[in-house]
């Protein structure tokens, strides 16, 4: 598998480097630059398509949220009323449903190509001064805290207004004291947080401050350390384009500015803080390294950083011998540097360099006790490496290999005693740690491993969720992952022969499950042009990948994301899938054929802006009208923002005309379209600011949103299978939905502050999927109701001897976690089945006594909600009766007609007796006391002939008695 990553990220590379000079992407307004993450490293058009897609995603790309409008939804949304989709409403199998949970339903971790298992991506570190194995990691997940050195997780955060937290810090004094930085996006700039009691609770700080910012780094100052309330605490912030070093003398409470200046960076941008023992504190910003000896003197700058790199991430550090390093970019270009580490033994006066070839900068750190040992990681594209490292001061660097791509955060352990070093490495697949003995012979490499296998957390771009539960996910750097309930761990969806499915980052994946075959359609993020090459869209038929890319598409310019819609429909009816680049393209045939939905041709093998179904625009989201084939709806991104285009002559084919249905009071970036299920004039649009609806196919747009759910930035909208009246949507409020016309929370048992990315329907059991972008899938079942279990055999009252199988029904409208037939309370076995399931035991009824027993059938469903079924009692009987014949006796003569009779006694009850002449039935079983029959032995020839009766009991014991001859003389 590391072989196989090894071609794809080859073949991924070759691409990226390819000069794509797109007219119509270069010329995408930029707002907030979220994207500086790899964007050093790749070709410039695809860094504005990460941009674009980015500022859209977080609602800070044209037609954006405010900061404020923002935070006042978050506020408005607490406020609403919870929905009755979440319990009280009457099933779909009747009764009312109980108040319903969300579940976190599949373990992590993700599936790692270098093992290990990966989980979200970790933005900073803090270990606990006093113990090393207490750590926090902080990520857009939240805060998540472990006592026994990664081997287990709990969140820490579930209750705070943002789960984006990009840095954190611990109290070298009061370790109980933990401080938390919000916003790697600045629309989740909410603040500082405090906990005081080791992560149990926290209170916010800094919200006039802060709020709309990332705090990228928070130092505490050892000097002061240790208090509740006189605690100097500094935070490096950036907010809008400046940069500002905050200071709090009274641990958090109020601030006051150090230093600001204009022309930050964005995204993960980070401008670093540190301390020495004398409290001299050092800065790094746009627009230099500086140092401020003590509050009452001027700061100075002791390092220029180039203006080219100032939107380039920078480090300090400092050891225990005060010796000051700084790590940076250099070069005269922003995609032309190199990565430096500076050094100063005299509080940066004077300078010495290191230049450890084949560094990226994202994280950087020096082991404080042990300062010759030196990390600087970041992205890994060569001649680069994941973490490049020294363990004799910069005399040779080694590098790192085995862990997951893109280096964060790098944290030691200050009690670390000699010779037991331990070090932790936050990636983009989660946390690693790394233990070592540096008193004997060192070590090679250093070797990090995982201890995601406890953390959950993941990166979601979309969720598909099949009719067996099968969740399908397409996530940030981690590819496209699949899981099954019966085999939980989480399974690539890519390395297979042809690697359909290119690159790190996956976006929505659709899974169908109907057919007994396992079909799944993907796309990950494309290049700047379409390609021949494989990449995105993919189909995937029970492991077997094929890349289905339209050929008559390649040159088209395209989404990083492309457009992706797919229909399953029952075979042997094809799969309806639909893509977007510039053109919308059709098949109707799983991918194999394809037919262009009107538009402008694209000229030849060159790409135009001037081309597709709208110039110089690429298409975002496209959906197909479920009742009707001819419309079309697409959302469309422009230089001046995005547009909702239809078509009603899709059948048309290349002749198909697209209609421009953007009206005037439409409001904010346009993120998804959804048709009526029956009714293709209705649709539904998600905007940054509101949810819309139009009755007339674009005609007239309404807000059906309202106010208090107004600016929550809107990702997806779905039908209720079983009621399209019924609507849901996922927004970075949450979820919401509406019934009756009135919109309510579906909030309850999610984290606050999470932003959600899109929803996906078990349309046969109804079971809901939301893709959370930071913790992964959340599923609840809207029609949740107790399963039902029946005993189909034996019957009740019934006698049983023997072995008997017992029969059952269990049902359910999800599934049927398990089925266990009881006997008198007692398992006797069962097993787990698929609805609609019989289920079924042997039972040897031999191991129970001969008395009444009572069977049940005790079913749960994948909730663990029980219901056990009717009794039916049945009576044991493993005994058989006892008979004799007592006339005619033994050795007599008869003739004519005469009485034979016989005794049958039985535990539970005689059932009958059959009398026999010489092995025949004589005559019909007796089944009533006295038992006797009347013979005519003249049927029979004079001479010899043997008597013998058999009892029967209810349960089917049989026994025979002795023979009696008689001799027949007529």
């Amino acid at each position: 598998l590391t072989l196989g990553y090894a071609a794809i990220a080859k073949s991924r590379r070759a691409q990226v480097r390819q000069t794509n000079n797109m007219a119509s992407v270069s010329s995408m307004p930029q707002t907030v630059d979220l994207a500086t993450y790899h964007a050093d490293d790749e070709d410039p058009a695809l860094i504005q398509k990460r941009n674009a897609y980015l500022n859209r995603f977080y609602g800070t790309g044209p037609g954006q949220v405010s900061i404020a409008d923002f935070a006042a939804s978050q506020a408005a949304v607490r406020k609403l009323p919870p929905s009755p989709l979440q319990g009280g409403e009457i099933g779909m199998l009747g009764g009312e449903i109980p108040a319903q949970p969300w579940t976190y339903p599949v373990p992590p971790p993700l599936f790692n190509f270098w093992g290990g298992g990966a989980s979200v991506r970790i933005d900073a570190i803090a270990v606990d001064p006093t113990d090393p194995d207490t750590l926090y990691v902080v990520s857009e997940g939240g805060i998540a805290k472990s006592t026994d050195a990664g081997e287990s997780w709990s969140y820490r955060s579930d209750d705070l207004s943002s789960q984006s937290v990009r840095s954190i810090a611990i109290d070298p004094e009061m370790p109980s004291i933990v401080y938390a930085g919000t916003g790697t996006a600045p629309q989740y700039g909410v603040g500082m947080f405090r906990s005081t009691d080791s992560g149990a609770t926290w209170k916010t700080f800094g919200k006039d401050e802060f709020t709309g910012g990332t705090i990228c780094k928070i130092l505490v100052d050892p000097a002061t350390a240790g208090s509740e309330s006189k605690t100097t605490v500094y935070a490096s912030v950036i907010n809008a384009g400046n940069h500002t070093v905050w200071q709090s003398d009274d641990s958090g409470e109020h601030w006051t500015s150090v230093r600001s200046v204009n022309g930050a960076g964005g995204g993960l941008a980070h401008y670093d803080l540190a301390i020495d023992s004398s409290g001299r504190l050092y800065i790094t910003a746009p627009d230099g390294v500086f140092r401020r000896d003590n509050p009452d003197t001027r700061i100075v700058e002791i390092h220029s950083i180039a203006a080219a790199q100032a939107h380039a991430p920078s480090f300090l550090a400092v050891d225990n011998q005060d010796v000051v390093y700084l790590a940076y970019k250099d070069g005269p270009a922003v995609n032309v540097w190199t990565v430096k580490i500076a050094k100063s033994s005299d509080y940066g006066d004077n300078w010495t360099e290191l230049n450890p070839s084949g560094a990226d900068l994202y994280c950087f750190g020096v082991d404080p006790a042990n300062p010759d040992r030196i990390f600087v990681g970041g992205y890994p594209q060569p001649p680069l490496y994941d973490l490049r490292y020294t363990l004799n001061g910069g005399t040779s660097w080694l590098s790192i290999g085995g862990v997951h791509v893109d280096s964060h955060a790098i944290a030691f352990c200050p009690t670390n005693p000699p010779g037991a070093e331990r070090y932790y490495l936050g990636t983009d697949g989660g946390i690693h740690r790394a233990d070592y003995d540096f008193t004997v012979p060192p070590p090679s490499t250093v070797d990090f491993i995982s201890k995601n296998q406890n953390l959950a957390g993941i990166l979601t771009g979309g969720v598909g969720i099949s009719r067996d539960d099968r969740i399908f996910i397409g996530t940030q750097d981690n590819a496209n992952q699949l899981s099954r309930p019966v085999n939980p761990p989480w399974v690539p969806v890519y390395p297979y022969v042809g690697y359909p499915l290119l690159g790190g980052d996956g976006t929505r994946g659709f899974i169908e499950m109907q057919n007994n075959d396992e079909t799944m359609y993907a796309v990950t993020y494309f290049f700047s042009t379409v390609s021949a090459q494989a990449g995105a869209p993919a189909r995937i038929i029970n492991g077997a990948g094929t890349n289905i890319t339209p050929p008559q598409a390649i040159g088209e310019y395209t989404q990083f994301y492309p457009a992706l819609s797919v229909a399953f429909r029952t075979r042997p009816d094809p799969d309806l899938v639909i893509v977007g680049f510039q053109h919308v393209w059709r098949s109707d045939d799983s991918g194999d054929n394809w037919t262009r939905i009107g538009g402008t041709p694209c000229p030849s093998p060159s790409p135009s802006g001037n081309c597709g179904i709208y110039n110089d625009s690429t298409i975002v989201s496209v959906y197909e009208a479920p009742g009707n084939k001819n419309y079309i709806y697409a959302i469309v991104s422009t230089p001046s923002g995005t547009k909702i285009l239809a078509t009603f002559d899709a059948n048309s084919g290349t002749s198909a005309t697209w209609h421009d249905i953007t009206q005037s009071n439409l409001e904010g970036g346009f993120n998804s379209v959804v048709v009526h299920p029956t009714d293709e004039l209705t649709a539904y649009l998600s905007t940054n600011k509101h949810i819309y609806k139009t009755t007339d196919a674009g005609d007239t747009w309404t807000t059906d949103t309202p106010v208090t759910l107004a600016n929550s930035i809107f990702r997806d909208v779905v039908f209720h299978p079983a009621n399209p009246e019924k609507i849901l949507a996922a927004s970075h409020r949450g979820i919401f939905a509406r019934v009756n016309g009135i919109w309510g929370s579906m909030n309850t048992g999610l984290p606050q502050g999470m932003a959600f990315s899109n929803l996906s329907f078990n349309q046969y059991s109804h079971q809901l999927a939301a893709s959370a972008w930071g913790r992964g899938v959340y599923l609840i079942d809207l029609d949740r109701v107790p399963p039902t279990a029946t005993i189909t055999f034996p019957a009740n009252g019934a006698h049983v001897r023997g072995t008997v199988t017992v029969l059952g029904t269990a049902l359910d409208n999800h599934r049927v976690a398990d089925a266990q037939f009881k006997l008198d309370g007692a398992n006797l076995g069962g097993g787990i089945q698929a609805p609609p399931s019989n289920v079924s035991v042997n039972w040897n009824t031999t191991s129970a006594t001969n008395a009444s027993h009572v069977l049940t059938l005790l079913v749960h469903d994948s909730y663990g909600t029980p219901t056990t079924s009717a009794s039916v009692t049945v009576i044991v009987d493993n005994s058989a009766p006892t008979v004799a014949i007592t006339e005619p006796e033994d050795g007599k003569k008869v003739a004519g007609t005469v009485t034979v009779s016989a005794d049958a006694s039985d535990n539970t009850g005689v059932a009958g007796v059959q009398f026999m002449i010489d092995g025949n039935e004589l005559d019909v079983e007796d089944i009533s006391a006295p038992f006797s029959i009347e013979w005519d032995t003249t049927s029979l020839d004079n001479g010899e002939h043997r008597l013998r009766a058999t009892a029967r009991d209810a349960a089917g014991n049989t026994r025979t008695s002795d023979g009696v001859t008689v001799n027949v003389a007529n």
